[in-house]
């Protein structure tokens, strides 16, 4: 059973993207959560935007490279399948696979602050504790942004599997001739 489950996750990228994405946002809010605390502490809880702030920064340091890991496992590890001299070259660029995904996500970024940093800021305010409202704000970021992301990815054809890199970069023995020549 998990065997097929993990084979799923790994075969279909409008899950394993969106898997990803929300297992690292939410894998990072749960290592933030303390950094966040203390650094509220130690600036103190009137200082409400700069804790918000500092939370954007912990979050997505901690996001990028947790998603990193998880992208990788979901698209280019092969536990399941025996492995072949050569057979990596048959595999998608990894920096380019992921960075595609990342630039997309990057592209939401306004969206996604103005919701974490600004429902966060909100929620201080309304006497909620910094740590907490990181958490209500941040996770209610991801699922708006998963929400868009989905649909642009499903568009523009990110969440299909991308081709595989030819094997070798050498030319062909006999090329076929050019348009003009004999």
């Amino acid at each position: 059973m998990h065997d097929r489950l993990f084979r799923l996750y790994q075969q279909h990228r409008i899950i394993n993207i969106n898997l990803n994405v929300i297992g690292a946002g939410f894998l990072a809010i749960a290592l933030a959560k303390w950094p966040v605390h203390a650094f509220s502490v130690w600036v103190g809880e009137q200082h409400k935007l700069l804790i918000s702030v500092a939370a954007a920064l912990i979050d997505g340091l901690a996001d990028i490279a947790i998603y990193f890991v998880l992208h990788w496992v979901a698209n280019h590890w092969r536990p399941l399948t025996a492995q072949k001299p050569g057979d990596d070259d048959t595999h998608p660029d990894f920096w380019r696979d992921a960075s595609v995904v990342q630039f997309q996500r990057l592209a939401l970024t306004p969206l996604f602050y103005l919701v974490s940093i600004g429902g966060m800021y909100g929620l201080q305010h309304w006497g909620m504790r910094a740590s907490w409202a990181f958490v209500v704000a941040f996770a209610t970021a991801i699922v708006l942004t998963r929400i868009i992301h989905t649909w642009w990815g499903l568009r523009t054809g990110t969440f299909k599997r991308p081709k595989a890199r030819p094997a070798s970069s050498e030319p062909a023995e006999n090329p076929p001739p050019m348009q003009g020549q004999l």
